[in-house]
């Protein structure tokens, strides 16, 4: 990851947010991390999607993570809204794939091994974060709606 806050003010602009903290890009996962000051800039976000599909990026970016340690809700290390319109989501209302990224970030900063999340999109959910015994897991515990069914025959 690294810092590259110039080159995506474009994109900042179109989310709707005045000053980002931090910018981190996901090289693996081609997501890119903006942390904000509060939880409230996070949840009251309202994003210009058309402006965020004609942002010129300086990397491929899949998903756009806005977060910010949580200073208003002590149940919640942080939270976070994840957007994709370049997949036609304009906004995923919980995404097991981002806080994958977001534990090292928050863990890191927080100093703290165990998290809980909330991303608080318009539907929400709370993720609870904790580290598995291998290096490269994670536990993501939460609830769940089951919203397919079905079977996948391979040849």
């Amino acid at each position: 990851m690294f810092k590259d806050e110039e080159n995506y003010q474009e994109l900042i602009s179109a989310l709707g947010i005045e000053e980002a903290l931090n910018i981190e890009y996901c090289e693996t996962l081609d997501y890119l991390i903006v942390e904000v000051e509060n939880d409230q800039i996070v949840e009251d976000l309202a994003p210009n999607f058309q402006r965020m599909l004609d942002s010129h990026l300086p990397k491929n970016v899949g998903l756009v993570i806005v977060t910010s340690k949580s200073t208003s809700n002590k149940d919640f290390d942080f939270v976070s809204r994840c957007f994709a319109p370049w997949f036609a989501i304009n906004e995923d209302p919980v995404t097991g794939s981002a806080h994958t990224i977001l534990y090292p970030y928050w863990s890191k900063r927080l100093m703290k091994k165990e998290l809980i999340a909330y991303q608080c999109s318009p539907r929400g959910g709370i993720l609870h974060l904790q580290p598995s015994t291998s290096p490269d897991r994670l536990y993501i515990v939460g609830k769940a709606t089951v919203v397919l069914h079905g079977h996948l025959f391979l040849d």
